[in-house]
């Protein structure tokens, strides 16, 4: 039971600072709103977030699968340039 308490605790948190970082980025902040306006956006923001979580067809393996996908592509990249030497020696050829 605690670590369901735990596991959501984190997904709010996780929730909450997506929609803060994004909102303060398109200047939706307590002070051009005001409180209750800011607090009913947030709310509105993280249930949508959540319902659209549940519709979803994709399931967290897939998902986690997608992004050891993307780390082994780059780790392949980077051995086939010669390494972290290999990159940055490319990177000064460009220049």
């Amino acid at each position: 039971m605690l670590m369901i308490v735990v596991g959501v605790t984190f997904v709010i948190n996780s929730l909450d600072s997506l929609t803060r970082l994004y909102t303060e980025n398109m200047k939706l902040t307590v002070t051009t709103m005001g409180f209750s306006k800011y607090v009913l956006l947030h709310w509105a923001a993280m249930f949508t977030l959540i319902m659209l979580y549940q519709f979803t067809p994709l399931q967290i393996e897939w998902i986690g699968l997608i992004v050891i996908a993307i780390y082994a592509a780059t780790f392949t990249y980077v051995i086939k340039q010669g390494g972290i030497a290999g990159l940055v020696n490319a990177k000064k050829m460009v220049r």
